[in-house]
């Protein structure tokens, strides 16, 4: 079962608070080494407490991932890319 964007950001706006304050909150705890342990923390508490859930969706988009800092200019220009097909809204980021 494939959504829509237009379903995908409608799914992000309701959940827009208590997932940006989990963002907020992996960020003021960095990890590194792949030790990602409150991290993981913070996200089982936002599911526990049902103020977000996931679902798996089958896509046939590509994955971009960046994991090193050699990644980020790949994936800014895929993000770019992106934008300019119409893929995502020009005001991603904001």
């Amino acid at each position: 079962m494939e959504f829509s964007k237009e379903q995908a950001l409608q799914a992000i706006d309701r959940e827009r608070v208590p997932v940006c304050c989990a963002s907020d909150q992996v960020w003021d705890n960095p990890e590194t080494a792949f030790q990602e342990f409150k991290s993981v923390d913070i996200l089982c508490e936002l599911l526990e407490k049902e103020a977000a859930s996931v679902k798996v969706l089958s896509t046939s988009d590509k994955w971009i991932g960046i994991t090193y800092k050699e990644d980020i200019e790949p994936a800014q220009e895929s993000f770019s890319r992106m934008i300019t097909a119409g893929c995502y809204p020009e005001n991603l980021w904001i």
